[in-house]
């Protein structure tokens, strides 16, 4: 080919690019921009020419000169900047840089390559959003609750200032829920939260944790606690009272008292967990005196402490015995055909005053560290289950699902355990679903990404539960080794009443799918629900409407008797 056709060759397909594409010499001037560069910075053909790159730089972003300096050390860039166009609008581009040689290898200019990513951005900054703030009120969620509490006890630690979470319950919403509807309850929820909000200080910090219960963080009360304890009780009262004042809510007048514990810190427990439940702890107490009403914690509160104990002696006993903790299956069917393909197994402990929720016991093994034991007994309990039930129906191909604590999940030898067992059952782990919560994103990214690979060669398939609630980022996503996501109860739940909630499931399956990620609904009750989620693109549903957890005999799985 001569110089000349390949000359026109490569101007042509610079020319017809979608990509933006522009030289700059070495002093940053652009000597060249192809179409897609003029209309994506807002220039007519030929108007760049001559002036310096600095004129698309916004103020908002990384300075020409720092680019600059890592071209001439690596000979090239790439990252993401706010741009600025000739109208003075600014866009995010994907943006990459390289230096240019000449035929004798001497440096000449620098060419880029760029594209508006804005919409990305946007829609990964709203599902940030979303998923750090609760639907209804638009107050934090309990993730952002917890990071800014763990903050505020690292900043208490330093300074030796107290600090006050507070728990707030309204009395009674239940009653006034169930009489009055749920789209009345939740535009009470709302004004209580904006009542609170304007009770606060800034930089204080009040979250929605669920239901009717909202948590408050009171930052820098001051070193003498006496007086710290004063501050946080005139917060509480001024909540209180703003409170009680009657709230419109559909032309209806509404009371509505709460009643607030209050626990004060200044930084000597590093477990956050702690300093809510002693909050809370005090919140019921303050209900036990009569509710609408305000009760600090003190140590002798503490008699749950005493019965987490005895639950922890009695887990252990039950962990050595073949009775006690039994293995219920929720069954999960294809939205589009509503036909079974797989279950999930959910734990339960049966003792002599009926059955105990995991939620009642998991917490406990994870502090006492139990729950390796736990769940290694789960996974070898899961695996005689599923051999059962291939004796009996050879032709069996559903999957299985596991919850997997991230406590667990983070130990050293977790995958080792795992393949043991495995080894130890002359089974693989094909078929086999391990859920874990995003929680378990927090920590060393590198080391979930390796585990995670690691139980993909053994066969498993590994779904995030409780999704849209937590810590994870579309870039975590895309770096993980993941099947599915499993979006949280807590916006299907509220599919009937919060038109929010579609539109966040919605983005959830918009954005499995571009990850080639299965989306599992959980905690269906009614069909109005169903409905509505057939409109979202999920792929997987289960809850109560098909059916509740049960023990496999009940689903024909195994034969009754048979454990």
């Amino acid at each position: 080919m001569e110089i000349t056709e390949t000359r026109e060759l490569l101007y042509n397909l610079i020319h017809s690019s979608a990509e933006a594409i522009t030289f700059a010499d070495l002093e940053g001037t652009v000597q060249f921009t192809n179409p897609a560069a003029d209309q994506l910075y807002g220039y007519e053909p030929g108007e760049l020419r001559g002036r310096n790159v600095d004129i698309f730089n916004s103020r908002q972003t990384l300075h020409t000169d720092e680019i600059v300096a890592a071209i001439t050390a690596t000979g090239k860039w790439q990252g993401e900047l706010l741009q600025r166009r000739k109208d003075g609008s600014v866009f995010y581009a994907a943006l990459r840089v390289s230096l240019i040689y000449d035929a004798q290898g001497h440096p000449i200019g620098f060419g880029s390559h760029s594209h508006d990513i804005s919409e990305r951005k946007n829609y990964e900054e709203r599902i940030q959003y979303l998923a750090h703030h609760d639907a209804l009120t638009e107050l934090p969620n309990r993730t952002l609750f917890f990071d800014r509490l763990e903050q505020c006890v690292i900043s208490a630690r330093k300074s030796g200032s107290y600090s006050a979470v507070l728990c707030l319950d309204l009395d009674r919403f239940k009653a006034i829920n169930d009489a009055r509807g749920h789209p009345v309850g939740d535009e009470l929820l709302k004004q209580v939260g904006q009542r609170i909000v304007g009770s606060l200080a800034e930089g204080d910090t009040v979250a929605r944790m669920g239901g009717d219960e909202f948590t408050i963080i009171l930052k820098n009360l001051g070193p003498a606690v006496l007086d710290a304890a004063r501050k946080a009780e005139a917060t509480a009262e001024q909540i209180l009272a703003v409170i009680q004042n009657p709230l419109s809510v559909a032309g209806q007048q509404i009371h509505v008292t709460t009643s607030i514990g209050i626990n004060m810190f200044r930084g000597d427990d590093d477990n956050i967990m702690n300093l809510l439940k002693h909050a809370d702890t005090a919140m019921y107490r303050s209900k036990e005196q009569g509710r609408n009403q305000i009760c600090f914690f003190l140590p002798e509160m503490q008699a749950d402490v005493n019965q987490r104990l005895h639950i922890e002696r009695e887990l252990k006993t039950a962990m050595q015995v073949t009775d006690q903790l039994e293995l219920f299956l929720q069954p999960v069917l294809r939205l589009a055909e509503q036909c079974v393909c797989s279950y999930e197994v959910l734990l339960r402990w049966k003792t002599d005053t009926g059955w105990r929720m995991p939620d009642t016991f998991i917490n406990i093994a994870e502090q006492s560290g139990q729950i390796q034991k736990l769940g290694n007994k789960v996974l070898r309990d899961v695996l005689a289950l599923r051999r059962q039930i291939l004796e009996r129906d050879p032709q069996f191909e559903d999957h299985i699902a596991i919850n997997v604590s991230s406590i667990q999940f983070r130990l050293p030898d977790f995958v080792q355990e795992y393949q043991s067992i495995l080894q130890s059952s002359g089974q693989s782990a094909q078929g086999l679903i391990l859920e874990l919560t995003e929680s378990v994103l927090i920590d060393d990214m590198e080391d979930i990404i390796t585990k995670m690979h690691q139980l993909k060669e053994l066969g498993f398939r590994i779904h995030i539960d409780d999704f849209g609630t937590g810590y994870s980022s579309l870039n975590y996503l895309r770096r993980l080794p993941l099947d599915g996501l499993k979006i949280d109860r807590s916006f299907v739940g509220a599919l009937d009443t919060d038109p929010e909630a579609k539109l966040i499931i919605q983005l959830i399956c918009d954005m499995a799918r571009s990850l080639n990620l299965v989306t599992i609904a959980e905690g269906v009750e009614n069909t109005s629900q169903l409905q509505i989620l057939a409109g979202t693109g999920c792929d997987y549903f289960q809850g109560f409407w098909y059916s509740p957890a049960v023990p496999a005999a009940e689903l024909g799985l195994i034969d009754l008797g048979v454990s």
